[in-house]
């Protein structure tokens, strides 16, 4: 039995750019995110963070606040 953590899917709604309800399947090993500017790929790299961790690094750094990122 593995002791690793695999994120197999994740589900947005009212985050950053994702105004209604979004979601996204990971597979097994590598997945890549990609899409033109303003298209969302940073957002679901803090999206996880935030459900990871509670907070979001990125925004500490700016000094956001968590309205800035829930809309």
């Amino acid at each position: 039995m593995s002791n690793r953590l695999t994120i197999t899917s994740l589900e947005l709604e009212g985050f950053r750019v994702f105004k209604g309800r979004v979601g996204f399947n990971f597979i097994d090993g590598i997945n890549i995110i990609h899409g033109p500017i303003g298209s969302g790929k940073s957002s679901i790299i803090q999206a996880i963070e935030f459900a990871l961790y509670g907070n979001q690094l990125e925004a500490r750094e700016r000094v956001a606040k968590l309205s800035d990122l829930i809309n």
